[in-house]
């Protein structure tokens, strides 16, 4: 092939559609038409001897051989963008490219406020996209769809680097004024509350479970959600109690009336890190948000001795619930 009488712009095209997968969000996405984007993508289909996407019923869809070229698509742009704009002198003040990472909904409370208003004052231009949480974050680093996951520590990735954003411990809440907040709370009579728990799975079965279990006891949950957000409220109105990480409760116990108690169970601490691929480990703008995300949230000692953290194990893509 003659690299010479190949458009590399079909390049940007590309990327656009495999991050899409759509022509007219494609178009949008680098400021073309339609009917631009879709002459684009035959001359592409030729190039590569593959349809690349296909066209199905819930929309465009990557096929194989698009899947396998997205990674190298984006490494392949960056590097050029990094060679023409030097992108080695990234300046927050003057930028306007858009990050995307993902993160469930405890983080989402914690980090997305205090970073708005950091982005606010020092990156006005930039942007961030926060896509929902999935357990296939690694294969997206890798593919140069995310730049940044914040998740719990997992177990090793080949290619992924992870630095931690912050540390928590659980708690147990209880509306104000509910009989078993006058009193300390041991681990039978926080296994006799009715709990309210968050299931992200939709199954029986959590690390509070386990714990119990290994006392001897078992507790009574009357109603499980997908959303730890909702568990305030739902308590807040209610009898029942629920267990969430800290520095959560300590952000809405004010606004739903609640009372924060110590669980009464020797339960692994919380920790949430960021991670990031190889690929971006050298890049100064991932480098400058990484940094400015560490800095919302100051070293915080953990109470007494140290202790072990849950890890989330992605060999097995297993999510632990409260």
């Amino acid at each position: 092939m003659n690299l010479s009488a190949i458009d590399l712009n079909l390049l940007v095209v590309l990327d656009a559609l495999l991050t899409e997968q759509s022509v007219s969000r494609a178009a949008k996405r680098i400021n073309s038409t339609q009917p631009a984007v879709s002459r684009a993508l035959g001359r592409l289909r030729v190039w590569f001897g593959d349809p690349l996407l296909t066209r199905t019923r819930h929309g465009m869809v990557p096929t194989p051989a698009g899947l396998a070229l997205a990674g190298d698509v984006r490494a392949v742009l960056e590097r050029i963008q990094g060679f023409v704009a030097r992108r080695d002198a990234f300046d927050p003040a003057r930028s306007e490219r858009t990050f995307r990472m993902t993160m469930s909904e405890y983080p989402q409370y914690l980090v997305c406020a205090p970073l708005l208003e950091r982005l606010a004052a020092t990156a006005p231009g930039v942007s961030v996209d926060v896509l929902p949480w999935s357990l296939s974050f690694p294969e997206a680093l890798e593919a140069g769809t995310l730049d940044l996951a914040v998740c719990p520590p997992t177990t090793p990735v080949p290619g992924l680097h992870a630095a931690e954003l912050l540390a928590d411990d659980l708690v147990v809440i209880l509306r104000r004024g509910h009989l078993a907040a006058a009193e300390p709370l041991t681990s039978e009579r926080y296994a006799a509350l009715t709990h309210v728990v968050s299931a992200p799975n939709g199954r029986a079965g959590s690390l509070i479970d386990d714990l119990l279990e290994a006392a001897g006891l078992s507790r009574r949950v009357t109603l499980r959600v997908p959303s730890i957000i909702v568990l305030p409220p739902l308590v807040a109105g209610s009898d029942c109690c629920a267990t969430i990480p800290r520095r959560l409760a300590a952000a809405v116990a004010n606004v739903w009336g609640l009372a924060v108690l110590p669980l009464p169970l020797e339960a692994p601490g919380i920790s949430l890190t960021l991670v990031w691929h190889d690929r971006a480990e050298h890049d100064s703008g991932n480098a400058w948000l990484r940094s400015e995300m560490q800095a919302l949230f100051a070293p915080r000692p953990r109470a007494g001795k140290k202790r072990d953290v849950s890890v989330l194990d992605l060999s097995r893509r297993a999510k632990r619930t409260l």
